[in-house]
C-alpha cells in the first residue's frame, strides 16, 4: 500500500504467519467431533522446505513479517493470535496508541481509518475494544444423531456452555495498546481454545473489557452508497471499488 495514501498519518504494517504446510485433505477427529479441514489454510503443493525458504527470503527483503514456529493452519489461528499480542506487548507497546487487526481476505480504507482514529479521544484510545460484528455467539455442539460438525463445532468436553462471551469477529478489530498488553498477560492464564476469535472473548471476559461493534467495519458492502461508511470490508468489495493510486472509493463499481 502506497505511503501517500496515509498523508501525514504514521502507520506500519506487519504480516503474521505460521510455517507453510503441505496440501492435505484428511478429516480431523477433534475430541469425538469429525470435521473437514478448512480450505483457507496456508497449504502449498511445493515442498515445505522450498516454501519456507521463500518465506524467509521475503522476510529478509521486506522486513515486515512475523513468523511463528507452528504450522499455519486454521486450528492454529489461536497460536498466531497469542504470538501477535505478545510480540506487540513486548516490542511495540510504545510505538502506537492503537492497533488494527485484519484478516487476510479483508481490506481497509485509509481515509476512513484515519478519520476513525482522529475522532477517538486520546484518553480512551488505550482501552479501545471494537470491531466487526461477531456471529451469534452460540456454541455449536454436534447433534446427538451425528458426530459430524462444521469447522466451528466443538464437543461438550471442550466447551460445556451454550454461549460464548462477547467478542468481535476475527475479520477486523481495533484495540488500544494498553488493552493489548493486558490481554497478552491474561492469555497466559486462559485455557487454550482452537477458535481464535471466541478464545479472545474468554480473554475479554477475564479482564472485564467490554466489546463494541463498529458499524463501519463491514462484512459486506452490498447496497452501500457512501464511501465514508466503510472502514474495513472483504477485499472482494474494497479492491473492486478502490482506486489504490488516489485512495478514492467509487461505489458505482460494485
Amino acid at each position: 500500500m502506497q505511503q501517500k495514501l496515509w498523508r501525514n498519518f504514521r502507520v506500519q504494517f506487519t504480516f503474521v504467519t505460521g510455517m507453510p504446510t503441505e496440501a492435505r485433505h484428511e478429516k480431523y477427529d477433534l475430541d469425538g467431533v469429525w470435521i473437514q479441514p478448512y480450505n483457507r489454510e496456508n497449504q502449498t503443493n511445493q515442498s515445505t522446505l522450498e516454501a519456507t525458504q521463500k518465506l524467509l527470503q521475503e522476510s529478509d527483503v521486506h522486513r515486515d513479517l512475523l513468523i511463528g514456529n507452528f504450522n499455519d493452519t486454521y486450528y492454529n489461528l489461536t497460536l498466531k493470535l497469542m504470538l501477535t499480542f505478545r510480540w506487540i506487548a513486548a516490542f511495540c507497546k510504545h510505538q502506537a496508541s492503537v492497533y488494527l487487526f485484519l484478516d487476510d481476505d479483508y481490506s481497509l480504507v485509509p481515509t476512513s481509518v484515519i478519520r476513525l482514529i482522529r475522532k477517538i479521544p486520546f484518553t480512551v484510545r488505550s482501552c479501545l475494544n471494537g470491531g466487526t460484528a461477531s456471529p451469534d455467539l452460540i456454541v455449536r455442539h454436534p447433534s446427538e444423531s451425528s458426530s459430524w460438525g462444521d469447522r466451528w463445532s466443538v464437543s461438550t468436553n471442550e466447551l460445556p456452555w451454550n454461549r460464548y462471551p462477547s467478542y468481535s469477529s476475527g475479520a477486523a478489530y481495533i484495540l488500544g495498546a494498553e488493552l493489548v498488553t493486558d490481554a497478552a498477560i491474561a492469555m497466559a492464564f486462559t485455557r487454550y481454545y482452537r477458535l481464535d476469535d471466541a478464545y479472545l472473548g474468554f480473554v475479554w471476559n477475564k479482564i472485564d473489557s467490554r466489546v463494541y461493534t463498529i458499524r463501519q467495519m463491514k462484512h459486506t458492502m452490498d447496497n452501500l452508497t457512501n464511501p465514508s461508511e466503510v472502514i474495513t470490508a472483504p477485499s472482494i468489495y474494497v479492491d473492486k471499488a478502490m482506486d489504490w493510486n488516489t485512495g478514492m472509493m467509487h461505489m458505482s463499481r460494485l
